[in-house]
């Protein structure tokens, strides 16, 4: 084994880089949007008003979240008040969430934070350069998610 097969360059890692990439998201986004409501709340608000009421299973697909995930997300959302959970009128086993008048007055507040977020993170890109990282990530999940 050769000193080179011992380490790997991360500033070279695709992986590292989205990682990096997150956590500077992460920081923009307490410091910026808020520090109480989570980007993937704020996918949840915007979908469920995008969209208007729906069952958890097209919720998880419309925010790309997993079951599980997806279910922590909406029981702590519902004991915040801000979506709604009430019984399908077709499917008596299923449950159909909306958002509350709090769940509305949130996402309201948080919008146009999310709007002068985006030019923060991508502040050193030109707009070419903007247009193709957003190519580029939705082509990295097509047809992993």
């Amino acid at each position: 084994m050769t000193e080179r097969d011992e380490w790997l360059d991360l500033d070279n890692a695709p992986g590292h880089l989205i990682r990096r990439v997150q956590q500077l998201h992460n920081l923009l986004w307490s410091l910026h949007v808020s520090s109480t409501h989570t980007p993937v709340q704020f996918a949840t608000l915007n979908a469920l008003s995008r969209s208007g009421p729906m069952d958890q299973v097209t919720l998880a697909a419309r925010v790309h979240t997993d079951p599980s995930t997806t279910t922590e997300l909406v029981n702590r959302m519902y004991v915040q008040g801000l979506i709604e959970r009430t019984r399908s009128t077709t499917d008596g086993r299923r449950k159909v969430l909306s958002l509350t008048e709090q769940g509305r007055e949130i996402l309201r507040e948080l919008l146009p934070k999310v709007r002068r977020l985006q030019p923060l993170l991508e502040r050193s890109l030109s707009a070419d350069e903007s247009e193709q990282l957003h190519g580029l990530l939705r082509k990295l999940l097509e047809g992993r998610a």
